[in-house]
């Protein structure tokens, strides 16, 4: 396993190369690699129902409610 290591005096942070080039089986089905803050950001555009923190409308609430809907395959 191949790892990265930064030489920061106030973190010692190691990066796990393989981690990013690798592909977990459950990504072509939509995984999310992100943060707490961009998930946050994510949540309250759902729960404001395609609506961005500015007040701009992206997407049609009818479309969301249809996306989140359970669906049977």
């Amino acid at each position: 396993m191949k790892a990265f290591e930064t030489n920061n005096k106030k973190t010692h942070n190691t990066f796990n190369i393989e981690f990013c080039s690798s592909i977990h089986p459950l990504e072509p089905a939509g995984a999310i690699l992100s943060n707490g803050v961009d998930m946050t950001k994510y949540i309250r555009f759902i729960t404001n129902t395609g609506m961005t923190d500015t007040g701009e409308q992206l997407l049609d609430p009818e479309l969301l409610k249809l996306s989140l809907r359970c669906k049977i395959v």
